[in-house]
């Protein structure tokens, strides 16, 4: 746990213990969340859709690149690659996203809308579609 709390701080610049939360512990659940809700979070706990799931397990591959948020997979990858532009991105995302969100952060941070980015993201990795 040590190693993913460093990893975490480090990727979202939080290097004292001002900038962290102090959550003792987090709980995670697989419910049933209905066929529209992936995921919820409060109080500590994470709650997980089992349909989600299961259209993690059946359609994995075959999916497609539709948009750079389908998926928490699709959207990790992405940010990775906005955080390679500029480095130090995701950890000033997570700070403008503190309160909303906005896809003009991307203009903000990057200088291009995020429609372009996830357009060149997959220019450069091979998928067009």
């Amino acid at each position: 746990m040590a190693l993913a709390s460093d990893f975490i701080w480090s990727l979202f610049q939080q290097n004292t213990e001002a900038d962290r939360k102090n959550v003792p512990r987090v709980s995670l659940f697989l419910d049933d969340l209905g066929n529209d809700e992936i995921a919820k979070t409060g109080n500590n706990e994470i709650s997980v859709g089992d349909n989600f799931i299961e259209k993690i397990q059946g359609l994995g591959a075959t999916r497609g690149w539709k948009n750079w948020n389908d998926s928490y997979s699709y959207t990790a990858r992405f940010l990775d690659y906005c955080n390679d532009l500029r480095n130090g991105f995701v950890a000033e995302l997570n700070k403008k996203m503190r309160d909303t969100y906005s896809d003009e952060f991307f203009v903000e941070l990057l200088g291009k809308p995020v429609d372009q980015l996830w357009n060149e993201y997959k220019a450069r990795y091979g998928r067009t579609s």
